[in-house]
């Protein structure tokens, strides 16, 4: 999800409306990730595919353009959300446009009790001693 505030002010978020997605990745995997920079024409395939979208949506944007109504009755074209290739049928393998994750359980009764630690006369100095009272 991606939220735009364009002026300063509050927000609000309904009861149970979703406000962002948390996508746990240990912070390793993330730091061994190298990108790569390649010319779209490096991949012919790849290159075929993207001259046939743009040739596709260059016709679709001039005819919202000439207010076409067949072009206005669809709006957009879908081909990304869907998962499609402008010139062939087929969706690419492991294409996902909605996530279905397994909701979060309830987190587990805790087993151990904290000790009770009287913060009035607790400092640091004496807890870090070895033989220093709790408080």
């Amino acid at each position: 999800m991606n939220w735009a505030f364009t002026a300063p002010g509050r927000v609000r978020f309904e009861k149970d409306e979703p406000f962002c997605f948390i996508q746990p990745v240990e912070q390793r995997r993330i730091a061994a990730f190298e990108p790569v920079r390649t010319a779209p024409d490096d991949d012919a395939d790849l290159a075929r595919h993207y001259e046939a979208w743009k040739e596709v949506r260059t016709v679709f944007n001039a005819r919202m353009a000439d207010s076409d109504p067949v072009a206005i009755k669809q709006a957009w074209q879908r081909y990304y959300f869907r998962g499609e290739y402008p010139d062939q049928a087929s969706k690419p393998e492991g294409h996902v446009n909605k996530r279905r994750l397994a909701t979060l359980p309830d987190a587990p009764p805790a087993t151990t009790t904290m000790p009770a630690v009287n913060f009035r006369v607790w400092s640091a100095v004496t807890a870090a001693k070895p033989d220093a009272p709790d408080g």
